[in-house]
């Protein structure tokens, strides 16, 4: 009897505590208290918050693509996934601070990393600095600081969906046709800067580039990838060191995938400042391999083999030596160059020994550069045949003709 009336007594005590529990567990999850809660509980729980008061910034239907893509987001481990899903479910409500869980320190820092490089419209939210919420060494929180006040950021949404919208892209056009236009498109409007400290870090922002006209390179890969993606183009940002004869240091480019192969894109490196006083839109980085790009850039890891795609090769620009049947097809480019207003024509030779036969066919004793431009100009009425300027990139073996026109 004394065991069953303990019993009894025990089951009465367990369940009067069961109910105080839960009762305490709801007051504490709508007090706000949940995040403490959220420790005991165990990682079965999910970390996704109730959204703050306001609400969020909706996000034009014409951007609806962007950062669908998440390549950085497959590299974390599944529970820095569960964390960039939650921050990136929160970021649009502007919230004070996002709880995460089972996180350290480089945990969260992965986790920022995929999501600035994945998602090109979180740029109200600073690329380079955050706080965190620590318990110990386990990151509670995730504190981003915001660049921009929601009225603000909102407007700029809208300026960008209203941009994208006006950009010419021919119709039927191949993924190379699409990606090509987009490319153009972006070097027309926007010029480089490395004044990373102006306006808060706006050139590294593809508002900067596509809106203010300036940025550095991140904010180039920035817009490649959000004008990429809008358009059905598998892309994302590769961050490395590169170094040419007029830079060295950190650098951002594209990956993207053309007809199942992945190609290098330098959006950057395709817009010089100007290159013999004149501004030009070049395609030498347009959907390299890896071996073309590591010439210049640090690569690591991604087997980038196809030519199939390479800009050069599309275009009928490549050769393996120039003689009397290339001449045409050359005329043809320096006219297509000058209609687009691109300020230079390139092509490209196979090999180191082709580009020196090409460069002597055309610059040497045989001087046939200028019976191509008399084939480009048969009247002679547009472009001077005493003057042309010419540039060799070695790397890709490729020539540079800036044909001069004539003036008035």
């Amino acid at each position: 009897m004394n065991k069953q009336r303990r019993g009894g007594c025990g089951g009465g005590v367990f369940l009067l505590l069961l109910v105080m529990g839960i009762l305490l567990l709801g007051v504490a999850y709508f007090s706000g208290a949940f995040e403490q809660a959220q420790d005991w509980l165990g990682p079965q729980v999910t970390t996704t918050q109730p959204p703050p008061t306001l609400p969020p910034v909706p996000r034009p239907v014409e951007l609806a693509r962007a950062g669908s893509f998440r390549h950085h987001y497959r590299n974390l481990t599944p529970a820095q996934q569960v964390a960039y899903r939650d921050i990136l479910e929160q970021l649009p409500y502007f919230p004070e601070s996002v709880p995460v869980q089972n996180l350290s320190k480089d945990d969260l820092r992965a986790v920022f990393s995929a999501i600035t490089l994945d998602q090109p419209l979180l740029f109200h939210m600073s690329a380079a600095n955050y706080r965190v919420r620590t318990v110990g060494d386990t990151v509670t929180a995730f504190v981003p600081e915001y660049r921009l006040d929601r009225e603000e950021y909102l407007r700029r949404i809208e300026a960008l969906a209203a941009l994208v919208e006006t950009i010419p892209l021919p119709q039927e056009g191949s993924d190379f046709d699409v990606q090509l236009a987009l490319h153009d498109f972006l070097l027309r409007h926007c010029e480089y800067s490395d004044d990373l400290e102006a306006d808060d870090g706006e050139v590294g922002t593809v508002y900067g580039a596509l809106i203010r006209g300036s940025a550095s390179c991140m904010g180039y890969s920035q817009a490649m990838l959000l004008l990429l993606e809008l358009n059905g183009i598998d892309a994302y940002i590769v961050t490395g060191y590169a170094e040419n004869a007029a830079f060295s240091g950190k650098h951002a480019w594209n990956k993207v995938r053309i007809d199942g192969n992945w190609y290098y894109l330098d959006a950057t490196w395709n817009d010089p400042v100007s290159e013999n006083g004149r501004e030009i839109i070049s395609r030498a980085f347009f959907n390299v391999t890896a071996a073309d790009l590591a010439q210049s850039h640090e690569l690591s890891g991604g087997n980038v083999t196809s030519t199939a795609q390479n800009y050069f090769r599309v275009r009928g620009l490549y050769f393996n030596q120039l003689d009397r049947n290339a001449e045409a097809r050359l005329a043809q480019g320096i006219v297509e160059a000058l209609d687009n207003e691109r300020g230079v024509f390139e092509f490209r030779m196979a090999n180191a020994q082709a580009l020196q036969q090409a460069h002597d066919y055309l610059f040497g004793q045989q001087g046939r550069i200028h019976s191509i431009l008399a084939i480009a100009d048969p009247g002679g009425n547009r472009l001077r045949r005493d003057r042309v300027y010419q540039h060799v990139i070695e790397q890709f073996n490729v020539i540079r003709i800036f044909p001069v026109e004539q003036e008035g």
